[in-house]
């Protein structure tokens, strides 16, 4: 058939598909072939005189332009009608065995399993050419109405669309099938299966249980019963010759939890078949798997069995070694300690002075006081090598290079003006060439840090005074550190005054660097970098290959170094698996892996010599047997606990053993609020995306738990989904008793809070002997070196109560009648903790979570959960935790009167103000002093208008009204509540209350 727009323009139809020839009046005739089954969009294109006709197919696209709309309509409709043709020939040739699709449809949905991913593909893979006809582009509503259609071929509407249907993975003809089995079979095996070990499996359990997807995650919420689940899931398998028992792989975290699954199927099943399947920890798997390749279990190198502190005697034993025979490992290493040992602030990201401050102390800072002209301040210093204090690391890295290039400076020098004029000192001054340098927290698109509030004006003021006299002036900024360039810029300054920089000899720098040096505090983040590096399978090729490209794209300006201020109120970064915005210092990061790479090759080399392997290898090595084919293996089955903990060598080892056999099943079983070991290479996206990882997924909930009452359910599942990155469920105790379940203590010092713990323990012990039981009882706290010294003192002498001290990642998986949690406080070690990762090991650990403090929540969640009667917390009335902000107003929480309101400081904003008992009075003060030093006045509680100022009398110093003898009253201290003012709410000016 031909169908033809112009003497210029033709289309012929062949069964298969159509031709177009076009011939314009400059050139010679064009023929385009295009086959039906080839075709994969033909789209029109409107223009305003003329459209144009786009045809492309799996390996071309052709284009006919110049054709007018009613015209290029009428072409469509030419080539649908003809495929329509093809189409129908098609699906008449298609082969059923005989029978119509409306029976074999019938005959999959009335089997009486599970229709798995896989039986659904399986099914559609044998009647795969009705597939191809179905899944065509003119496949299409027109031609399923054409009676000629369902005439020629037998296929009827309704069974068409349930085939179609089968293609989505959300079919809902397969679901309906799937809950009405999963119902049914739960009914069947419920008299054998629910009552396996003490208490029954609840329906939800059970659901998970006999649903058969391949790919499966059970969601379950803290005391749950998901190890019941999991070993009712072994028994089914078996009991319905579903696998044999050495085609199930049970895989765990760690060896107490592996241990635990194995005696309840021990003691389930009998020792004989619960020895067949796979019980173990990823690691004991693997290293059978090594084992199954090559007949023997490798060696564990030494390191292993004795943690960090081995690791850092041989890094440093290597180092000493290299800096015996290797200068430019000398230098290099010298340079490292001096310049690069701890992470740049990032500037640009942090909100306040008070953060600011706290992260200067983390990375080694020491507080120091000092004269601001008249003024005592006390601000985190360094110490340069040769003693010097500087108030920011960026100035500590440039004073230091300074020292190792011999160059001569004094710091913070006045600049020397006219007369008697004064003017703020130089960051640094070069005496012998007399130019004064500052460095300007500036970063690459301009901005000052946002905590630096009057920055601007003082930067104004430096380059009015540089401009007015004519100043010898160089300038160096934070952009220079972000570049990567700021030491070539200061080497290239000073050899162009003719002051060539030189290294001052190796053998006098030592001793000042080492006079600092600690192997457990400088080593440690190698040891940690390399667990890292190996967990996720990385090379220094890949590590290379991403410095290139941030650097590259850095010196592109393709992204800036740092998000800048202006940024600070924007929406938060995707996440990414690496952001070079927020994650990446050009400078440290060379340094380091330039240290990292002689480290690595010599661990490695030990390793080669002792013939061993790490506990990563264990794990590394058994994937790339998987992935090579060198051993196959036999499970059906993989069941996998705890899979909130799951890191990506770990993941990677499931993908190779469900890409070596695809029938292989996968079911996955554990708690996103439980995620708290990223430290260790937990990647909790792994879970909260699984779908994304693994591929179609039948996701199923535990939301009952046996463990706790309902009012501390409530509370614990409110706080830990304030996180909208959590997974939503509701969880519904087993009981509930009318009566608040979660108390808060609070306290005004150390000594205070003993003595609060004291009286809990005694009204706990009161309550054990009033019952005639013992009670559990847990002390928990974020840190091991907050356990009460006193505790074998508390455990003599409360003997109604077992009285135990764990760290909350301790303590998980665990459960006691009541919780008491120690020393909830704001702070770097309070809880939540502010300890920030060092920024390098963003190259190689999961990404960072936006939420802020998403783990600590998380931990935090995990303490409350381990309570089943009830939750006590020791909180600070001072340094309030915001988790304890945060739960304070909720249902179901009581809280001690003494946990009162502060005031917020109105000059930071972030603060609270205390009550300050000073020299000359009481006053006011924000309690993040000195990060904000802002101060008011504490007026007379009495009369509203004096003030509480020292005074001396025959009984020693106290403090009373200033306004006496108006007003004679004197303040009792931790007896009488004073009341704070806001400078906006001063009650100067108002009239006493009464005059004596």
């Amino acid at each position: 058939m031909r169908f033809f727009q112009s003497p210029s323009l033709f289309l012929d139809f062949f069964d298969e598909g159509f031709s177009i020839q076009s011939q314009s009046q400059s050139s010679t005739a064009e023929q385009t072939t295009v086959l039906f089954c080839e075709l994969q969009d033909v789209n029109l294109q409107q223009g305003l005189l003329f459209d144009d006709f786009v045809i492309n197919t799996q390996t071309f696209q052709t284009r006919i332009q110049g054709i007018r709309h009613t015209q290029a309509l009428e072409f469509f409709e030419a080539i649908r009608g003809a495929c329509h043709q093809w189409l129908i020939g098609k699906a008449v040739k298609v082969s059923m065995g005989g029978e119509t699709l409306e029976d074999v449809i019938e005959k999959l949905f009335s089997q009486n399993i599970y229709l798995s991913q896989s039986a659904i593909r399986d099914f559609l893979q044998k009647y795969s050419e009705l597939g191809q006809v179905l899944s065509h582009l003119f496949f299409d509503d027109t031609l399923i109405e054409n009676s000629e259609f369902t005439s020629k071929t037998g296929i009827d509407s309704k069974s068409l669309n349930v085939f179609l249907s089968l293609y989505d993975p959300n079919s809902e003809k397969v679901k309906q099938h799937n809950d009405a089995f999963v119902q049914a079979e739960i009914e069947r095996v419920k008299p054998w299966l629910a009552h396996l070990e003490a208490y029954p499996l609840t329906d939800e359990q059970l659901t998970a249980v006999v649903t058969e997807e391949d790919r499966n995650l059970l969601i379950a919420s803290a005391g749950s019963g998901k190890s019941s689940t999991l070993v009712a899931k072994v028994v089914y398998l078996l009991k319905n010759e579903l696998a044999l028992p050495n085609e199930i792989a049970l895989l765990a975290y760690n060896d107490e939890a592996s241990q635990s699954i194995r005696n309840r199927l021990m003691n389930v099943l009998g020792d004989a078949i619960a020895q067949q399947i796979q019980i173990s920890t990823f690691h004991a798997f693997g290293l059978n798997v090594i084992f199954e390749k090559q007949g023997f279990k490798p060696r564990i190198v030494d390191f292993a069995q004795g943690g960090n502190r081995a690791l850092i005697e041989f890094f440093d034993a290597t180092i000493r070694q290299k800096l015996a025979e290797d200068d430019v490992f000398k230098q290099d290493w010298f340079e490292y300690l001096a310049l690069y040992k701890k992470p740049r602030p990032p500037l640009f990201s942090i909100d306040s002075m008070h953060k600011y401050y706290d992260y200067l102390l983390q990375i080694g800072a020491t507080y120091h006081q000092s004269k601001v002209g008249r003024k005592t301040v006390r601000r985190p210093v360094f110490e340069c090598l040769n003693g010097l204090l500087v108030t920011s690391l960026e100035a500590q890295m440039i004073a230091n290079w300074l020292i190792l290039h011999q160059i001569e400076f004094q710091y913070l020098k006045p600049v020397e003006l006219p007369g008697d004029q004064k003017a703020l000192p130089a960051d640094f001054y070069y005496p012998t060439i007399g130019v004064y340098h500052d460095h300007f927290a500036i970063n690459t698109e301009g901005y000052r840090p946002v905590f630096l509030e009057n920055y601007d004006d003082f930067l104004t003021r430096k380059q009015n005074i540089v401009k007015t006299y004519d100043i010898a002036h160089f300038v160096t900024t934070s952009a220079d550190f972000e570049s990567g360039e700021i030491f070539n810029k200061l080497d290239n300054f000073f050899i162009d005054k003719g002051l060539e920089p030189k290294w001052m000899p190796l053998e006098a720098i030592e001793p000042k660097l080492y006079a600092n040096y600690s192997p457990f505090d400088d080593l440690t983040i190698f040891c940690s970098f390399l667990q890292h590096f190996k967990a996720n399978g990385a090379s220094l090729a890949d590590l290379d290959a991403k410095i290139e490209w941030v650097a590259s794209s850095i010196h592109s300006g393709l992204f800036p170094a740092e998000s800048s201020a202006a940024e600070m109120d924007k929406e938060p970064l995707e996440q990414t698996e690496f952001n070079p915005v927020a994650d990446f210092d050009l400078l440290r990061t060379n340094a380091f892996l330039k240290m990292f790479k002689p480290l690595y090759a010599a661990y490695q080399e030990n390793l080669n010599q002792q013939n061993a392997i790490d506990f990563n290898d264990q794990i590394n090595q058994a994937c790339l047997v998987l992935e090579s084919r060198e051993w196959r293996h036999q499970f059906k089955y993989l069941l996998v606990d705890e899979f909130q903990d799951i890191s990506q060598d770990r993941k990677r080892l499931l993908k190779a053993l469900l890409d070596q056999k695809p029938e292989c099943r996968l079911f996955a079983v554990g708690d996103d609020w439980q995620s708290i070991y990223r430290f260790s290479g937990a990647d909790i996206d792994i879970m909260t995306h699984f779908e994304r990882h693994f591929g179609v997924t039948k996701t199923n909930y535990l939301t009952r738990t046996f463990r706790c009452y309902q009012g501390i359910a409530d509370v614990a599942a409110n706080f830990v989904q304030r996180n909208p990155e959590q997974l939503t469920k509701t969880v519904q105790a087993h009981a509930n008793i009318q009566a608040d379940q979660v108390h808060i203590e609070a306290y005004s010092s150390q000594s205070e809070h003993n003595e609060k713990l004291l009286a809990l323990l005694d009204k706990l012990n009161a309550l054990a002997y009033k019952h005639q039981q013992v009670l559990s009882v847990y002390l928990l706290a974020r840190y091991h070196r907050l356990k009460p010294n006193n505790l074998s003192y508390l455990q003599q002498r409360c003997l109604g109560l077992k009285i135990d001290f764990k760290t909350i990642h301790a303590s998980k998986g665990l459960e006691a009648d009541y919780v008491i949690m120690l020393n909830l406080e704001s702070g770097t070690y309070g809880f939540p903790s502010t300890l920030s990762d060092d920024a390098i090991l963003n190259l190689v650990i999961p990404k960072i979570e936006h939420f802020e403090h998403a783990e600590e929540r998380r931990l935090f969640y995990v303490a409350l959960t381990r309570a089943k009667r009830g939750v006590f917390l020791l909180s600070s009335s001072v340094d309030t935790s915001s988790f304890v902000a945060d739960i304070i107003e909720m249902e179901g929480v009581k809280s001690s009167d003494s946990l009162r309101k502060l005031d917020q400081c109105p000059k930071c904003g972030e603060g609270k103000m205390l009550e300050r008992y000073g020299q000359y009075g009481i006053f006011w003060g924000c309690n993040l002093y000195p990060a904000c030093d802002h101060t008011e006045k504490c007026f007379c509680p009495e009369c509203d208008v004096g003030t509480l100022v020292a005074k001396e009398s025959e009984h020693g110093k106290f403090y009373g009204c200033s306004t006496y003898p108006e007003c004679d009253y004197i303040h009792e201290r931790g007896k009488q509540k004073l009341k704070y003012y806001s400078a906006a709410t001063s009650p100067a000016g108002r009239q006493f209350k009464r005059i004596k």
